[in-house]
């Protein structure tokens, strides 16, 4: 495991030319569309290689020049995101960087195309997706997008109202701006109709990571946090052991709450469900031969859950908190060592924190799993096209040329400044933000879970502190099965 080390400090580069938004499989760089970048850095750096932003300016779309008459690319997103909406629109430039990094993608892709832009974002994301039915059902060429919640935006699968993304031949999956996931996780039976680009910016700020105290780690002789992390070591068995024993009742009410001092504090919810995804434990899965089963490992999630329920129930050292954001306040305030995240809390929450804090991946089942894992919170983007568009060459080419421009102007804005230089506390967390996302990944039996799926079961669990998996699991288990072959079967339907 120490051959970790080696490769960290080379994965900042090496992510510049792989997609961004980096899930699924251990490979899949995009050499093929990252080669010219690469002789023209050969042939006019003879001094000096381009740096990291200058070799992502590099990356051709190449994309046909069209003039569209200043036609609109319309796109529906829901209400009560804020990351969302701060990545789409901006009309004017403000001095915050990653708004004007917006405003200068939005301004270059007007004026190279001579197109325009329209975002609604008047639902919430429940209303959100079932506009989308509505409206394609209807007959109604009523938007070109819809960018809004994952998971509820999976429904419509089953409704056979959106676009096969093979379809619009101006996207390219193998460009660094699309995740991997689009192909090696989201395409079934050669049919993607949910997928996740570089415009979708809320998946990178919702990417589920862990926060730790540097003065409380010292004062308990954790030794070096970071090391241990890029030593390939830091698993949840060392979690527990580093945090069991350290409690304080400070208010003295015998009762675990916020006035409290412990080892990890964390929310009972998508945090704990993380666990499944960071032990890598993917709920549906695509074979050799392209057919997809329900992956759930009965044995395996049950041994997970009563490491899980050990490490937040059983042992002292972690206090479970319901609201979201006291979760983030009660590390924020100094009330524990350890609390479990998402990346965009580092900006959102503890930009102005007067402690100093490191953040690092969601632990490893063991040091034999063969990297750090995580998932994106289910709000996150989701990227679909209607049916019932009426031009697929100006939605194809305004959605590639937006999520190239994102991969070249936005993230590096949001990615590199808003979170390393302003939310990250220093060079190792810069780095170990680049290993989180490299080991990110979008579960297909996630994705289109819509609630029906096993996927938020494992909260519940916890909130109860049960390890009895087998039982909760068979009681839904005809039904999840059920669920799951209507989503093949509806998929299936789009290359029968």
């Amino acid at each position: 495991m120490k051959s970790i080390r080696i490769i960290a400090a080379a994965l900042t580069l090496i992510m510049l030319f792989t997609a961004f938004i980096s899930c699924g499989g251990d490979g899949g760089t995009a050499a093929e569309t990252t080669t010219a970048a690469a002789q023209t850095q050969t042939e006019t750096a003879e001094t000096e290689p381009l740096d990291a932003l200058e070799q992502r300016k590099l990356v051709e779309d190449e994309l046909p020049d069209k003039d569209f008459n200043g036609r609109k690319y319309r796109v529906i997103h829901n209400s009560g995101n804020p990351i969302l909406d701060s990545f789409l629109a901006e009309e004017e430039a403000s001095g915050d960087v990653v708004k004007d990094a917006v405003y200068e993608r939005n301004s270059k892709v007007k004026e190279r195309f001579n197109a325009d832009f329209t975002f609604d974002n008047s639902r919430v994301y429940q209303d959100a997706a079932s506009y989308v039915a509505t409206s394609v059902l209807a007959g109604d060429d009523a938007f070109d997008l819809v960018s809004s919640h994952i998971v509820s935006l999976s429904a419509n699968a089953l409704k056979h109202v959106l676009l096969n993304w093979y379809d619009l031949k101006y996207v390219d999956f193998d460009k660094p701006w699309w995740s991997r996931s689009c192909k090696e996780d989201l395409t079934l039976y050669n049919t993607a109709l949910i997928v996740v680009g570089d415009m979708a910016m809320s998946a990178l700020g919702y990417t589920y990571c862990m926060y730790f105290d540097k003065g409380f780690a010292e004062d308990y002789k954790m030794g070096d946090i970071y090391e241990t992390v890029l030593d390939g070591e830091w698993t949840v068995d060392l979690l527990n052991d580093l945090t069991k024993d350290i409690y304080n009742d400070i208010n003295g009410n015998s009762v675990k709450d916020m006035e409290d001092f412990c080892g990890l504090g964390f929310r009972v919810g998508s945090h704990t469900n993380t666990f499944l995804w960071a032990f890598n434990n993917p709920v549906v899965s695509i074979g050799s031969d392209g057919e997809p089963s329900v992956s759930i490992s009965v044995e395996r999630i049950t041994a997970l859950l009563e490491k899980i329920n050990t490490l937040c129930n059983v042992n002292p050292g972690g206090i479970p908190i319901t609201k979201y954001d006291d979760a983030y306040n009660y590390f924020k305030n100094g009330h524990c060592v350890f609390s479990l995240g998402e990346i965009g809390n580092s900006v959102s929450f503890f930009r102005d924190m007067e402690r100093d804090y490191g953040i690092i991946p969601y632990p490893k089942w063991d040091e034999a799993q063969e990297r750090y894992r995580t998932s994106v919170n289910g709000a996150h983007e989701g990227m679909a096209v209607p049916l019932t568009i009426s031009d697929a060459d100006f939605v194809g080419i305004i959605t590639e040329v937006l999520c190239a421009e994102s991969y070249k102007l936005v993230v590096p804005a949001y990615y590199d400044v808003a979170l390393k230089y302003k939310g990250a506390r220093d060079e190792t967390s810069i780095e170990l933000l680049d290993i989180i996302v490299d080991g990110r990944f979008f579960d297909f039996g996630f994705i289109y879970d819509n609630w029906k799926g096993p996927c938020f079961m494992l909260e519940g669990l916890v909130k109860n502190n049960s390890s009895d998996f087998a039982s909760a699991y068979a009681a839904k288990e005809a039904a999840i099965t059920a669920h799951y072959q209507s989503v093949f079967d509806a998929i299936a339907e789009y290359s029968a």
